[in-house]
């Protein structure tokens, strides 16, 4: 997608199939991966390479997957320590100046 806008869009069809277009990375490296160890059910049709970086695919309904994400309580003190780990490891990525 040549604007830089993302986006995913999964078609149910009858028997049980799905067709999924996706130009976000992290599905479409979920598909490829489905794709690697499932090879006689899932069908490649076009690949973001020759498609302006979406992929598009047909796969079984039933690989479709909608989870809520994990939410954790954390205490302040918790908080602070990861706070402080995250800033760490920024630092050690950040270029030299």
């Amino acid at each position: 997608m040549s604007d830089g806008t993302r986006e995913t869009g999964v078609s149910h069809i009858y028997g049980g199939q799905m067709f999924v277009s996706s130009s976000e990375a992290p599905v479409i490296a979920r598909v490829l991966k489905i794709k690697e160890n499932n090879p006689e059910e899932v069908t490649i049709i076009k690949m973001p390479e020759e498609n302006d970086g979406c992929i598009y695919a047909k796969m079984p309904f039933s690989y479709m997957k909608l989870s809520a994400p994990k939410r954790i309580q954390l205490s302040d003190e918790e908080r602070r320590i990861r706070s402080e780990r995250l800033k760490a490891h920024r630092f050690q990525k950040s270029p030299e100046k």
